[in-house]
């Protein structure tokens, strides 16, 4: 039997990136739905403490935005 190759559009595979992106961030993404906005500056304050620190959570939070963005947009 023939195998029929069907290759994903692109936007599909920029959600599945984008999911997967976040997938590695999952202790993040459980604290983020379990606290308040004041217990999330509350930590930030706690626990950003160099630029190191900043960008890392930077990166976290803007792998975060991509994937809502394209869930709710598309």
């Amino acid at each position: 039997m023939a195998k029929i190759s069907v290759k994903p559009s692109g936007e599909v595979l920029e959600r599945a990136e984008a999911r997967a992106a976040v997938k590695g961030d999952a202790a993040l993404l459980t604290r983020l739905r379990d606290t308040t906005p004041d217990e999330a500056e509350q930590w930030v304050e706690d626990n950003v403490n160099s630029l190191a620190d900043a960008k890392n959570l930077m990166k976290k939070l803007t792998k975060l935005l991509v994937y809502l963005a394209k869930k709710e947009l598309s």
